[in-house]
């Protein structure tokens, strides 16, 4: 039986995956496909080149940046300059370990000419992986021959069923959780939240309706925290690893009947 793996965007959420990962690896589960939405396809292009090993050093590195530790705050000043040095980190986890073999992996990006979603699977996968993150109106377009791109969670957040038409089984690990929040959360810079939480919904809804092609599912409940929480990458990660060590026995029971 193929078993692969769907990871869903959600920005610094991300960091969520890791924890499904290493449950999966601890269980002897095989993934044998690999595909990812915006922060999804991060994790999951250096999971499918180096492993856990490399995404804990990858991780490592990130958390000691400016902003990623829990004691500092900061804001995107330049948003081409940040995705240019998150280009430049993520590259360096995309060779592949020599005792480890590549797992197929796919990312999934929003044509922007018509709107729908895409499996990039061949050429520059660093390419590949910044298209599927190039968040509209944060992040630059990316041009990929003479098709443009942004972010892929704004089609198909969690890429579900781009695992299915690929595997017998899919497993899917989906972090967009939708919080409630109060009415006093817009009194200020309402327009920049109302368009904030807009885009949650969306994101939140399909994520929803792609959960019906998983056979089983992770979901983490990360309250409280928004893809551009950067100093709560911990916090995120911990949320990740809680809610997998609770769920990877369902999981194994399920792929053992």
């Amino acid at each position: 039986m193929k078993i692969g793996i769907a990871l869903s965007g959600g920005g610094v959420l991300g960091a969520a995956h890791i924890g499904a990962l290493k449950e999966i690896e601890k269980a002897n589960i095989k993934i044998e496909y690999v595909c990812g939405a915006s922060a999804g396809s991060i994790i999951g292009g250096i999971y499918s080149s180096s492993g856990i090993e490399g995404l804990e050093e990858f991780y490592n590195e990130i958390s000691n940046k400016k902003g990623f530790s829990p004691n500092t705050r900061f804001q995107i000043q330049s948003p081409s300059r940040f995705f240019s040095e998150l280009e430049n980190t993520v590259s360096k986890y995309l060779e592949p370990k020599i005792d480890r073999p590549q797992i197929p992996f796919g990312a999934v990006a929003t044509n922007l000419e018509t709107g729908l979603p895409e499996l990039l699977q061949e050429g520059d996968k660093l390419k590949n992986i910044m298209a599927s993150c190039a968040y509209p109106g944060v992040f630059p377009i990316v041009r990929i021959s003479s098709k443009l791109y942004v972010d892929g969670g704004i089609a198909v957040n969690l890429p579900a069923e781009f695992v299915k038409n690929e595997c017998d089984f899919t497993i899917g690990s989906s972090i967009y959780s939708l919080p409630k929040i109060k009415k006093s959360y817009f009194d200020k810079n309402s327009r920049t939240r109302v368009l904030s939480r807009s885009l949650e919904i969306i994101e939140n809804r399909l994520s929803y309706y792609q959960e019906n092609y998983c056979d089983f599912c992770f979901k983490p409940q990360i309250k409280n925290l928004k893809w551009f929480h950067f100093w709560k990458l911990q916090e995120a990660r911990d949320a990740g690893e809680a809610n997998a060590k609770k769920q990877i026995n369902d999981l194994v029971q399920l792929l053992n009947r």
